[in-house]
């Protein structure tokens, strides 16, 4: 089966943002018409990667670590491989068999569809902790030992996005079933849950397979959510219904969306036209259409949409990739021009751009790179 069929089966989301400076407003918000912002990206310098690994497993999912010494990537085999970010040696690879697969022989492990680090500062109880998505479970990780911390189920799930609130305090995740669980990941207690439309008496949510989840930066209470029913959803965990439905974004992996400290949510579609956005969140406008592909390329259907995160060198930075004819990562300026397009083989699946340094890494279908780009 190709990795584009169904816009890419195995993919599952998540992200995050800043605070709401106004009561969450409950309203359906529909795309607006305005002006591309940025104009011919293909005048954008031409980067090149420092490295790059290929794993012909296939790949799904990638994450830096919070001091960037480290790249994980997840694999559509089960297994999760750790680098070194600076010259891309591989230091570990890790098989992850399930507690009921023991005794089992000729087991084909569910892909792990999604990987963050979870965030660190002077109260993180234990460093360098990976969470992933693979099949029902939540699993962490520690990413240096490879020693299986703790699991979390969720039964007639398959969790293919998830992502932490800024300090580390909340984790959430997304799926197949359509339901948006927000958790404290101290206790791993469910804190809320949204589900979908047709789940009686659980109030309005999506109503296909979610794929990508972001918390705002700085706020632990306010998420976004996007998947294959073309509606992002703002969430705020200390109410039941959504604070804000925008239709118009068409989710297909655990990338697709971000959020950045001033409101701003990026969010790539995988589809011909207008497939990378800036939306602010708090008006729940579309602000622009940014220009992904130049008029002589071949379309680009985003599958990634990311923003560098403040105290960062690539802070207000956009980094997006997809799939196409001419598959590519691109990033833009805070001003909405391009700054620079590494080329690729294959369809860009995810990207994760370092806290402290201009590189960022890419992952294609059967490959990691690490570029570095110019401000």
């Amino acid at each position: 089966m190709s990795i584009h069929n169904a816009a890419l089966y195995a993919f599952r989301v998540t992200v995050c943002a800043h605070a709401l400076t106004h009561p969450p407003f409950s309203v359906l918000i529909l795309p607006l018409v305005c002006d591309v912002q940025n104009k011919d990206p293909t005048k954008a310098p031409t980067l090149r990667a420092t490295w790059t690994q290929f794993f012909p497993e296939g790949l799904l999912s990638c994450a830096l670590s919070p001091d960037s010494k480290t790249a994980a990537c997840s694999l559509r085999d089960g297994r999760v491989v750790t680098l070194n970010s600076d010259k891309g040696q591989i230091l570990k690879m890790f098989d992850l068999p399930r507690n009921d697969d023991v005794g089992k022989a000729a087991v084909e492990y569910p892909a792990c569809t999604c990987i963050r680090f979870r965030p660190e500062n002077e109260n993180t109880p234990s460093k360098n902790v990976m969470a992933l998505g693979r099949g029902d479970q939540l699993i962490y990780l520690h990413g240096t030992t490879g020693k299986l911390l703790s699991t979390l189920d969720e039964p007639g799930n398959s969790i293919l996005g998830l992502d932490f609130s800024s300090c580390g305090s909340r984790v959430a995740t997304v799926g197949e079933d359509r339901v948006v669980r927000l958790y404290d990941d101290k206790s791993r207690r469910l804190i809320t849950s949204y589900a979908d439309s047709q789940s009686a008496g659980q109030g309005r949510g999506h109503n296909n397979t979610v794929f990508s989840t972001a918390f705002m930066p700085g706020n632990e209470n306010i998420l976004v959510s996007a998947g294959w029913d073309n509606m992002m959803f703002v969430w705020d965990a200390r109410q039941a219904e959504p604070a804000a439905v925008i239709s118009g974004v068409y989710a297909c992996g655990p990338d697709a969306i971000d959020v950045d400290e001033g409101g701003t949510i990026v969010s790539g579609s995988w589809r011909r036209d207008h497939t990378l956005q800036l939306w602010d969140l708090r008006k729940g406008q579309l602000s622009t259409n940014l220009i992904m592909s130049g008029v002589k390329e071949g379309p680009v259907k985003c599958y990634v949409a990311r923003v560098g995160r403040k105290p960062g060198k690539l802070a207000g930075i956009v980094g997006a990739g997809g799939s196409g004819e001419e598959p590519k990562a691109r990033f833009f300026n805070k001003d909405g021009s391009a700054m620079g397009t590494l080329s690729t083989n294959s369809a860009v699946l995810s990207i994760s751009m370092c806290a402290n340094t201009t590189k960022a890494i890419v992952c294609q279908e059967e490959a990691l790179s690490m570029t570095i780009v110019e401000v």
